[in-house]
């Protein structure tokens, strides 16, 4: 929903209009969590995104720790169903709301709510941070107990039983933690996981054979896309130039990644370095994360590959312009930043507020100075695996 305007614009629009309506109906009873609370049904919601999703693995480990018996699900939509699908270590159930439709449709979201209702959900935590639409799916859906964040300038918190401030100087994985707490849940320091499956690993090694990996090459992957947010992509031609010149610094193999409109970006890439590199461009989910940890180094933007690569703990070298590294950057001690000189940036709080969107932040950040840490992090990369082969 972040980068649909239209969608955007009916959440605030009809979505406010909602939550005053229900929230001049009667609350009832709200029970008092105390120390013997133990739900048996939690619902979390979290529309979007890959790397958001990732940044709520600390609190829903959180909640698999404290209630070890309760049965969680989780609604989401198609933008990040498939890393959820990854997750099933803390996400029982997963219920995929189509935006679109629900617009069009009364009767599809009717039926989605009636579904919400049939689980039987005790405690309701809504991860989306400034959306209409899901406080008021969890009053709908009848959960009794309902935590959200109180975000100002809006009327969301009007639909919860206990809210959170959203600290806007905060690590975003940290903010979802603090939801915790009117559980009796005190945050501790985000960290994040993700599961390898190991059976996808020889298909993504045949993948890179087939265009010339021989395996003990430094595999560098590249994601140079950013989804819908192109304000947050490092230039093609800069990324193009980079990749030339690490080619010419050793013999580091290159993989390309990116589905849908940031394929075409990775194919022209990969065929720049021909025998040297590979378009990884029809990967599912699973796959890019297996491929992901294969990598010596990861190169993107603030983008959902780079939160794979953190939570992967695989070293990388992350661009960043409009967003702050602070509050939205990879969880992960061998993560290197290289930062935009834009005057206006970081600029992201929620996600939308971009002070450009002609690509003039990220277009600050010189090769020569990616070249440099690049260069460097692949090195330190290589060396524990040459130390391994002569070994």
């Amino acid at each position: 929903m972040r980068g649909n305007k239209l969608h955007k614009k009916l959440d605030v629009w009809v979505g406010q209009v909602g939550i005053l309506a229900l929230a001049a109906l009667p609350r009832g009873r709200v029970a008092a969590v105390g120390p013997d609370f133990a739900p048996r049904a939690i619902l979390v919601i979290k529309l979007a995104a890959l790397g958001d999703t990732l940044l709520m693995v600390p609190a829903l480990r959180e909640l698999r720790r404290r209630f070890p018996g309760a049965r969680i699900g989780m609604v989401g939509t198609s933008v990040n169903r498939g890393i959820a699908a990854e997750l099933t270590a803390f996400v029982d159930e997963f219920f995929s709301l189509e935006p679109g439709r629900a617009v069009r449709d009364p009767r599809y979201l009717a039926e989605f709510v009636a579904g919400l209702r049939r689980g039987g959900w005790e405690l309701g935590i809504d991860f989306d941070q400034w959306t209409h639409v899901t406080p008021l799916l969890l009053r709908m859906a009848g959960v009794p107990l309902r935590v959200g964040f109180r975000t100002p300038s809006r009327f969301r918190h009007l639909l919860y039983t206990h809210t959170q401030p959203r600290v806007a100087t905060a690590h975003e994985a940290e903010n979802f933690l603090r939801l915790l707490r009117p559980l009796g849940i005190e945050p501790p320091a985000p960290v994040l996981e993700l599961p390898v499956r190991a059976e996808l690993l020889p298909r993504v090694r045949e993948l890179l054979a087939a265009a010339g990996w021989g395996g003990t090459e430094p595999l560098v992957l590249v994601h140079p896309g950013c989804g819908h947010a192109h304000a947050r992509a490092w230039p093609t031609e800069r990324y193009r130039e980079l990749c030339a010149r690490l080619a010419a610094d050793g013999p580091a193999f290159f993989a390309f990644t990116g589905a849908g409109d940031e394929a075409p970006m990775a194919e022209s890439l990969a065929a720049s370095l021909p025998g040297r590199a590979a378009a990884l461009t029809r990967l599912s989910i699973a796959e890019l994360v297996a491929a992901v940890s294969l990598a010596s180094l990861v190169i993107s933007g603030n983008t959902g590959a780079m939160h794979i690569a953190a939570a992967l703990g695989r070293p990388q070298v992350f661009l960043e312009g409009p967003n702050d590294p602070a509050k939205w950057g990879p969880l992960n001690p061998r993560a290197v930043g290289v930062f935009s000189s834009c005057p206006g940036c970081p600029c992201l709080d929620m996600g939308w507020e971009f002070h450009r969107t002609d690509g003039y932040c990220m277009e600050q950040i010189p090769v020569d100075e990616v070249f440099r840490v690049t260069a460097r992090e692949l090195g330190r990369a290589a060396e524990p695996r040459a130390a391994s082969l002569r070994a």
